[in-house]
């Protein structure tokens, strides 16, 4: 009988673990990015741009991004003239009805004459961003004192969507792939070291809500 018991006792305690750790999972969001840059006076020089690269005027850049179905995600953009853009928004979209992860890409830019910081937020949750997206609704209609009034709002609302409870810190983590990843599968049979413009390269992955800030030194 004792023996019984203990055997029961111990189905127990993995049933919860594995219940524990099912539920864990299902609240990790993450999401796959890559930032590709190209000399402006070179257009077959693809590169790899990391957070906190130089990059100069007339430079091409281009984002990439892969986000999990039946997640909100989002991409926003701070200008060196302090100006914010929301440049993606997943709630607009019609999701694919046979993906289990959606790619995209926001095209190639050329950096402009203005110099200074390029800020890019990006952000994957669970549920919507209905605050955000408000915000950026009435900043764009908005004009004079009204505007850089909810600048400020945007501002503090994107600070507190960075924020994570001191318990999960250790949860948040923005990598680099090992191998690059071209539209939401490993890309083989190319050399070593090429680059694709349809790169991923990094891994932004938290409980219920993903975030990676990214910036680039516009000279």
């Amino acid at each position: 009988m004792i023996e019984l018991m203990q055997k029961n006792m111990v189905f127990v305690i993995l049933f919860f673990s594995a219940l524990l750790i099912a539920q864990d999972s299902n609240d990790l969001i993450s999401f796959r990015y890559g930032f590709i840059g190209q000399e402006a006076d070179n257009p077959d020089s693809l590169f790899i741009v990391e957070d906190g690269s130089v990059l100069n005027s007339g430079d091409g850049l281009k984002l990439n991004f892969e986000f999990e179905k039946g997640t909100f995600s989002y991409v926003a953009h701070l200008s060196p003239e302090e100006e914010y853009a929301l440049l993606y928004s997943s709630s607009s979209q019609e999701e694919p009805e046979k993906a289990d992860a959606i790619f995209t890409t926001l095209g190639w830019k050329s950096l402009d004459e203005v110099t200074g910081d390029e800020v890019f937020f990006l952000l994957s949750s669970g549920e919507r961003l209905q605050k955000l997206e408000d915000l950026f609704g009435k900043y764009n209609q908005a004009k004079g004192k009204s505007r850089r009034k909810f600048s400020k709002r945007i501002a503090s609302e994107l600070e507190n969507l960075e924020k994570i409870d001191e318990t999960k810190k250790s949860s948040q983590l923005v990598q680099r792939l090992e191998k690059p990843v071209m539209g939401g599968v490993t890309f083989r049979g190319a050399p070593v070291g090429l680059v694709m413009e349809q790169n991923l390269t990094h891994k932004s992955e938290s409980e219920k809500r993903a975030v990676a800030v990214f910036r680039i030194q516009h000279k």
